[in-house]
């Protein structure tokens, strides 16, 4: 092992297997620091070795290709990500790159904004090495972190991380296949949690009878785990962003092909922006493409100039993680950070100072996917008045959100008969312009438990009484406070748990608005989360049965909120009576 190379990599996940490859294929002296046994991430040992939506392109179709190759040659049918370990092994030896399997990093040392050299323990004991340019690829940003970058954390308003997944071996007609569950949230960065935590949600798959549940064998070897701490620079990518600027970028990467895809179930927690494609346009199944710019694989923003980012910690907020997080894409940060950590090492320079002429051409863009896009701005009136009197009127409210006048819009509310899709809709677009015209029908909706679903997207619409409820809280107008306390406080059963969160939620963003209202609010929320015998219940993804209570979540973020109000609370008091995760108990110690 020498003490000097041109890259070195923490991480051969995913993304680090292809940066390294790549790197290695350019030339670079590559040394890659893995803490597991085996190449691949979540894309082998995580038993993820498919695609969501988007396919592979450049290096990674490659790999994948030889992987099939070899899949045919071996009697591989269905389950690719063993041979993918390795085609990924074989392909890494003839670039040259050194791998390095059990070594975690334990420090850094940086001067003047670049790391040094980089130390670590593996089975042989304690190594350092230096290096011109790193690459981080853990998925967690840990040599980030390690080397002082500035990093963000979880969605903005609590902090938490999306919900995992625990993928399981199964048998099929003498094969082996993967079925992967969600598994609720956790926290990779805190010990013991994690682990317990992660044998808790476990348990709630495993069965007792293992000829049950299509040939259950056991969990995979790594969690998938879906988010965790992201690179902060000055002007990190957003949601907001791509919505604003339709798309446009300088210098991409990478187009992603793909929907904003989370798998909160409590998504009344989530951002503004985020709800109100999600919720009040109802457009989970949409997909779109995402221009990934160049900027959100360099640290240097966040304070480490030769450092970058290659894997689901860029440098994007919360909200556009749900989206830049999946396999293909981290194949492709992966190649382009390798190929500009090759650059930069051999033409001594830092890696944003690499032209992206040297390597454009090299990219795996993929730019025809960006022509999704144009079908969420419809300019044209008449169209967007059709749209909004259909059963899809996602599109057009989204549309009508950036190019109908508010005045347009309550003309067209006000002239449509009363309960037709028209006027509903109309009032849905307006509050999108925090216009409070619609707040009567609104209001309505609320009151009937409007169960009309949209057709917008192809999964997960939601019903228009909970989108409005959703839609007032946005608004946040004092005369709403008596509809938003009869919403939670109902012991209705059909849709109890969309309704009361988004009561909660809503609750929340008027006493944030309006302070002289914090007090009687405070005690609307404390009659729900002082009661031990509240209980709110949603499934996970890709589960059967299982539902998870979710009051837990809620009752942690009540209690964070009202104290940040002043307000006292008896919260962890009724919590201390119920049965608790292991992330659950660290939240109410933490909140509660």
């Amino acid at each position: 092992m020498k003490n000097r190379y041109d890259c070195i990599i923490a991480g051969f996940g995913t993304a680090g297997a292809v940066a390294a490859i790549a790197a290695g294929r350019k030339g670079a002296s590559v040394l890659v620091l893995e803490r597991g046994t085996c190449p691949g991430g979540t894309h082998t040992a995580g038993g993820i070795g498919y695609y969501y939506i988007q396919k592979p392109l450049g290096l990674m179709a490659e790999l994948d290709e030889k992987c099939r190759r070899l899949a045919e040659e071996t009697g591989w049918t269905t389950h690719l990500c063993e041979p993918k370990k390795h085609i990924i092994e074989q392909e890494a030896a003839k670039a040259g790159v050194e791998i390095r399997y059990e070594a975690v990093i334990s420090a850094c040392h940086v001067e003047n904004g670049l790391i040094r050299r980089i130390h670590w323990t593996d089975p042989a004991g304690e190594h350092c090495a230096e290096a011109a340019c790193f690459i981080d690829a853990t998925g967690d940003a840990q040599l980030c972190e390690l080397a002082g970058a500035r990093l963000a954390s979880g969605r903005p308003s609590d902090g938490q991380f999306q919900p995992f997944t625990n993928s399981m071996l199964l048998t099929k007609n003498r094969n082996m296949e993967i079925r992967n569950f969600d598994a609720g949230r956790i926290d990779q960065y805190r010990e013991p949690e994690y682990s317990q935590t992660m044998l808790e949600t476990t348990l709630v798959h495993l069965c007792d009878d293992f000829s049950s549940r299509r040939g259950l064998i056991a969990p995979s070897e790594l969690p998938g785990v879906r988010e965790g701490k992201y690179l902060l620079p000055e002007n990190p990518y957003t949601l907001e962003e791509f919505f604003r600027t339709h798309g446009a970028c300088e210098e991409p990467i990478f187009h992603a092909y793909t929907n904003i895809d989370t798998h909160a179930n409590d998504i009344a927690l989530e951002s503004d922006l985020f709800g109100e494609w999600m919720i009040n346009c109802s457009m989970w199944g949409f997909n779109l493409g995402f221009p990934v710019p160049r900027r959100v694989l360099s640290a240097s923003g966040a304070g480490v100039k030769n450092l970058l980012a290659a894997g689901r910690h860029l440098a994007v907020d919360h909200d556009l993680g749900h989206a830049l997080r999946m396999n293909a894409l981290m194949g492709a940060l992966g190649e382009v950070a390798g190929t500009i950590a090759a650059l930069a090492a051999q033409t001594n320079v830092l890696p944003d100072d690499v032209p992206y002429a040297d390597f454009a051409d090299t990219l795996p863009l993929a730019p025809e996917t960006m022509k999704e896009n144009g079908r969420i701005r419809n300019a044209d009136p008449e169209t967007i008045r059709e749209e909004l009197d259909s059963d899809h009127p996602g599109v057009a409210q989204w549309s009508a959100r950036e190019t109908i006048p508010a005045e347009t819009l309550v003309r067209w509310m006000n002239e449509a008969p009363e309960g037709s899709r028209l006027r509903r809709h109309a009032a849905l677009a307006l509050a999108l312009k925090r216009n409070s015209a619609g707040i009567g029908e609104l209001c309505k909706m609320v009151r009937e438990r409007d169960p009309y679903t949209p057709s917008n997207s192809r999964k997960y619409n939601h019903r228009r009484g909970y989108a409005a409820l959703f839609s007032l809280g946005l608004l946040a107008e004092p005369e709403t406070l008596p509809l938003f306390r009869d919403v939670l406080l109902s012991d209705e059963p059909e849709n109890a748990y969309e309704y009361q969160t988004h009561a909660i939620a809503a609750l929340i963003k008027l006493g944030s608005r309006h302070a002289e209202l914090r007090t009687e609010i405070a005690e609307i929320l404390r009659k729900r989360a002082e009661d031990p015998g509240w209980k709110i219940e949603s499934r996970l993804k890709g589960t059967e049965s299982d539902f998870k209570r979710m009051d837990p979540v809620f009752r942690v973020r009540i209690a964070a909120v009202l104290k940040s109000w002043g307000e006292e609370h008896r919260i962890a008091e009724a919590m201390a009576e119920m049965k608790l995760d292991a992330y659950e108990r660290f939240l109410k110690e933490r909140w509660a």
